[in-house]
């Protein structure tokens, strides 16, 4: 089972012991509406948390000299500060746009490189006016580096979500 996967299972099965939900029918328009809501509840407790460890330890996540990776406009926690973005994708992102950089970044040994898709070659944006790279997931330096690979398997896990909710058929009730 892939991590995104068995994450969203082990939130929803979370949320519905929390509520002392039994045998939740996934067909349910309202019950899954409920575990969004609380799921976006949840992501604004975390993204408080996170951000008090950050200035505990002296992150600067607020400045201009700072780029949070791999992230949407859903779960970014710079866009209301300077902070550069080097989105998944650039939806929902327009207002912020001057802060957005579209590139990949990859690394050599252990140091950054933006990597912008150009028309006929591809070139590296300078990190050096950079001083801080931020992500708040649980992922291996690798995946972070190929953050290509990890909104794939998102896509898949919203859209079989999404089937599943919205076909009753008996097997997609018991997941």
């Amino acid at each position: 089972m892939r991590y995104v996967e068995k994450n969203m299972l082990d939130l929803f099965r979370q949320f519905c012991d929390a509520y002392g939900i039994k045998n939740p029918n996934t067909g349910d328009k309202l019950l899954v509406r409920r575990f969004f809501n609380w799921l976006d509840g949840e992501k604004k407790e975390n993204d408080a948390f996170y951000l008090e460890q950050l200035n505990e330890i002296g992150v600067d996540y607020k400045g201009s000299k700072t780029i949070e990776v791999g992230k949407t406009v859903n779960d970014s926690i710079v866009l209301p500060y300077e902070a550069f973005i080097v989105p998944k994708n650039n939806e929902g992102l327009e207002v912020y746009k001057d802060r957005v950089i579209v590139a990949n970044l990859k690394f050599h040994g252990n140091l950054p490189f933006l990597i912008q898709k150009g028309l006929h070659v591809d070139h590296s944006i300078p990190c050096d006016k950079y001083d801080t790279f931020i992500t708040q997931n649980p992922y291996t330096f690798d995946e972070i580096a190929d953050n290509d690979k990890l909104l794939k398997e998102k896509e898949e896990i919203f859209d079989e979500v999404v089937n599943r909710a919205s076909n009753k058929t008996p097997e997609n009730q018991k997941w």
